[in-house]
């Protein structure tokens, strides 16, 4: 019960720090509206990010657990490792979107498709340093980070996801609504 009990509290915690999410995708609201092929990648991107969070922090929970290496040298290999993913997955999801967008006869073609691959891009290349600073910084402050981290990092990747996805959706197509 003690583990249930240390799971709930994080847990709630993090039912508390979703309420922005739910809040900032509502003031999205118009842009969703208009451009109902956002939600068809919506998914996408907030599950590429929050994989390529969860790797990291994987690497970095084995990282915290065993004696030496430098942490700079592993944050900069993740980050880097997220930025070269970033670039492949953002030019196969933006072409990828290109061609749903010309399947279901979107006027916003390359738009669609450029707007997906550039979130992706951001949201693949951010998401190593959050799976690395969370666990890190919880490890500092003498907090558990093998049970914290996972949903913590869940949360914000995902928080960061949406407001770098809805917020390039309002500057490359919201002067089209």
């Amino acid at each position: 019960f003690k583990a249930a009990g240390y799971r709930f509290v994080w847990l709630l915690i993090l039912a508390v720090v979703n309420i922005p999410l739910i809040l900032i995708t509502g003031l999205f609201e118009e842009v969703l509206a208009s451009f109902a092929i956002l939600v068809m990648f919506q998914p996408l991107i907030l599950a590429l990010s929050g994989n390529v969070a969860t790797q990291t922090l994987a690497i970095t929970l084995l990282f915290l657990n065993k004696e030496g290496g430098s942490a700079r040298n592993l944050a900069k290999r993740e980050i880097g490792a997220g930025v070269i993913s970033g670039v492949v997955l953002s030019v196969v999801a933006g072409l990828a979107a290109a061609l749903i967008a010309y399947i279901i006869k979107s006027p916003y073609i390359w738009q669609v498709g450029l707007m997906i691959g550039l979130s992706l891009f951001l949201c693949v290349a951010i998401a190593p340093f959050i799976g690395f600073i969370v666990p890190f910084t919880l490890n500092k402050l003498k907090i558990d980070p093998s049970a914290a981290s996972g949903p913590l990092i869940t949360s914000l990747v995902d928080l960061i996801a949406i407001i770098i996805y809805f917020g390039l959706a309002t500057l490359i197509l919201g002067g089209m609504i």
